[in-house]
C-alpha cells in the first residue's frame, strides 16, 4: 500500500502537533497524497523551483525535522519554509517546467508522468498560498 502524506498548514509546531490526535488531518487546509515523500521527493522540488542545490535543501533545519510522533506509525514534520514561498510565487510556466523536470529526477527514476504531477505541484502551489496568506507554516503527517 505505501505510505499516505497528508500536507497541510498550520500557525505553529505545537498546532500541527495536533495532527496526530485524529486518524484524519481535517483541522488544517490539506493536500492529501500517496506517492510524494517530504524528505525524497519535495525536497527535489524545492531544489528545483528555488534553483537551490538539493544537499543545501536537506541540511535546512526544518527539511523534515520531527516534530510529533504516534507510536513510531504516524509522525509529523516540517517543511522548509523557502517551499511554500517559491510554490505560492511560481506562475504556471514555472510550475509546468518543475513538473517536467521533477518527474524526470532520479527520485522518481521515470516512473512518473509529468502530466501526473503537475496537479500535484498545482495543489501543492494552492495550499502554500493559503498558508502564506494565513501567516501558516507547511507540514506533512505521515502514516505507514
Amino acid at each position: 500500500m505505501g505510505n499516505l502524506y497528508d500536507y497541510f498548514a498550520a500557525s505553529s509546531d505545537e498546532q500541527a502537533a495536533t495532527a496526530l490526535q485524529s486518524p484524519t488531518v481535517t483541522n488544517f487546509p490539506v493536500v492529501a497524497l500517496k506517492r510524494i515523500d517530504p524528505t525524497i521527493h519535495l525536497n527535489r522540488a524545492e531544489a528545483l523551483l528555488t534553483a537551490t542545490d538539493y544537499d543545501t535543501v536537506s541540511a535546512n533545519p526544518r527539511s523534515e525535522h520531527l516534530i510529533a510522533e504516534l507510536d513510531e506509525s504516524i509522525w509529523v514534520t516540517t517543511l522548509t519554509d523557502e517551499l511554500p514561498d517559491a510554490l505560492a510565487s511560481a506562475g504556471e510556466t514555472h510550475r509546468r517546467a518543475v513538473a517536467e523536470l521533477w518527474a524526470r529526477s532520479e527520485e522518481f527514476d521515470g516512473d512518473i508522468d509529468p502530466a501526473d504531477l503537475l496537479p500535484v505541484v498545482d495543489e501543492l502551489a494552492d495550499l502554500a498560498r493559503q498558508a502564506k496568506a494565513a501567516g501558516d507554516r507547511l507540514y506533512c503527517r505521515t502514516c505507514l
